[in-house]
């Protein structure tokens, strides 16, 4: 690297004007201009790139990271550059410390997903999920002199998929209850006790005699007293929110006014969000509708039905912002209407876009949780990993541990704008269709078995795309029919693609293979479409 380098790399970010202020003659890596090529090019490679990453040196670990990792620890940033990182990440040295001693010592890269820490970063303490990579840094005649860490922040997705644990589990254990308002109030209280996402809920009854008490309570030691705000409700008749606690009236149909008031609080160990605020209403709305309609099966399911669209919508991604991808998710028809199909398009940079389509055994709460939870695991491999194979590799790594993932079905890919490459790897799941202007073949080369049933390294394979490609990627509510074989459907999903492609735009896709192909079978679906042509198109 040519004299003078730090004053280039460092200019132009945050954390460059960081390293910039440090002393570094004071600390053991001196004078920048005399660093080490590797570590050189370490930094010079961090400070450029999106991704949050940190890096380590020397005996002490001295600390150096980038933007995207100052932004995850926020607050206490600026102390942290140049320090060694036990004093750096005092409060995180139980967690990183190990695998940052092992690199140095053993020089063999570690992979952490989803590490539960709580921080203080806003001035308060917050809890945060990381999956990182800790690889070695070695100089030219061998040893390993540091560490470079690439930081994936998994918080949202973890947060999401315990909030839907608890609401599917919560339904699970008001479902068929018929039992009198008691009982299912204490069904739904057990349900909800030591959830990492509540801190506290209680459930209030009126006595025959008109006085509000509380009957179930998760944890009595912790409720602060309800009197004045339960008899305000009971007044209102409407629910209220009080800074982190939601309380819910129990308004019946047959007998006038209120039965009673549920309450809840969310833990503070999470910012109070419009998120969180949903969450709380969810699960104060269920509890509400429960208590009061135990007796009432048929009408309780139909609002279930309003509370798993609403969990639909929240672990469904987004259409696709990436030009040229298009997908659409249509559950299963059915009173719970959340499915263990999923589909996830990334975009990895360096016009690189990652896509994963998945399918968890079964459907329902109970595969939507297990489902947002290989999700999370997906996304943070295909930016941590280095293709299709290392990703499914990883994802069988952790769906061993996951009770109900073994047996899922994923198929991954990387497309490359600038090489015009797909890259493919499959655990088990059905091949994608490539669809050109004068020919059509299935991506069915890469075939491996689903996750979680023999451990070993999934094969990838990479072809090219023209222009005018289109490719088809699906899950199996889209081709399969009860009692015909899954040739039929394959059959069947081959010459309708041939007549859509070219008669529409790549955007309608989606709805209209699943409106032509799945009628009346009760399975979810996902069906994800790229227009091969449509980057190029957007970047000219």
């Amino acid at each position: 690297m040519a004299a003078g380098w730090f004053t280039a790399a460092t200019a132009g970010s945050a954390a460059g004007g960081l390293m910039r202020q440090t002393a570094w003659e004071r600390t053991d890596l001196g004078d920048p201009e005399r660093w080490p090529p590797t570590l050189v090019n370490a930094v010079v490679f961090a400070l450029a790139t999106p991704k949050p990453v940190l890096i380590a040196w020397g005996p002490q670990l001295t600390t150096i990271f980038n933007d995207a990792c100052r932004d995850i620890f926020r607050a206490g940033a600026p102390d942290l550059m140049g320090k060694p990182a036990r004093v750096a990440f005092a409060d995180l040295w139980g967690h990183i410390g190990g695998p940052l001693e092992r690199v140095m010592a053993d020089g063999a890269s570690i992979r952490d997903f989803n590490a539960r820490l709580v921080l203080t970063r806003s001035g308060v303490p917050e809890e945060v999920f990381f999956s990182s990579f800790f690889g070695p840094l070695q100089d030219d005649v061998g040893p390993v002199r540091g560490v470079v860490a690439s930081i994936q922040e998994t918080t949202a997705a973890n947060v999401d998929t315990r909030r839907l644990q608890t609401l599917s589990e919560l339904a699970a254990a008001l479902r068929t209850l018929t039992s009198p308002p008691t009982s299912v109030g204490a069904a739904a209280i057990a349900a909800l006790r030591a959830r990492a996402d509540i801190a506290w809920a209680q459930l209030w009854l009126v006595g025959a005699d008109g006085v509000p008490r509380p009957v179930a309570t998760t944890d009595p030691a912790v409720v602060p007293p309800l009197d004045v705000l339960v008899k305000e409700v009971l007044l209102e008749q409407q629910r209220s929110r009080r800074g982190r606690v939601v309380l819910a009236p129990l308004l019946g149909r047959v007998c006038a006014g209120p039965h009673g008031v549920f309450a809840v609080e969310g833990t503070a160990l999470r910012p109070f969000d419009a998120d969180h605020g949903a969450f709380l209403d969810l699960v104060a709305e269920t509890v509400a509708v429960a208590v009061v309609d135990a007796r009432e099966h048929s009408r309780r399911l139909n609002r279930y039905q309003r509370i798993s669209r609403a969990l639909q919508r929240a672990v469904e991604p987004d259409e696709p912002t990436v030009p040229g991808w298009h997908a659409r998710y249509r559950p299963a028809d059915g009173s719970l209407i959340i499915g263990g199909d999923w589909h996830d398009v990334v975009d990895l940079g360096d016009d690189r876009t990652g896509v994963v389509v998945g399918d968890c055994v079964g459907h329902g709460l109970a595969a939507a949780g297990l489902m947002g939870q290989l999700q999370a695991a997906a996304r943070a491999l295909l930016l941590t990993e280095d293709g299709p194979a290392a990703t499914l590799t990883g994802l069988d790594h952790y769906a061993q541990g996951l009770p109900g993932a073994p047996l899922t079905t994923i198929f991954c890919a990387i497309k490359d704008e600038r090489r015009g490459t797909f890259t493919y790897a499959s655990a088990g799941h059905l091949p994608a269709l490539r669809i050109g202007p004068s020919a059509a073949d299935w991506l069915a080369d890469a075939v491996g078995l689903p996750l979680g049933l023999v451990r070993g390294q999934w094969r990838e394979v990479t072809i090219e795309l023209e222009p005018q490609d289109v490719v088809i990627l699906y899950t199996d509510g889209l081709v399969e029919r009860r009692g015909e074989p899954l040739r039929t459907g394959l059959n069947r999903l081959l010459e309708t693609a041939r007549e859509l492609v070219g008669e529409r735009p790549a955007a309608h896709l989606p709805d209209a293979l699943i409106a032509r192909l799945v009628r009346g079978f009760r399975d979810d679906v996902a069906v994800v479409v790229h227009d091969a042509g449509a980057g190029r198109r957007a970047a000219r």
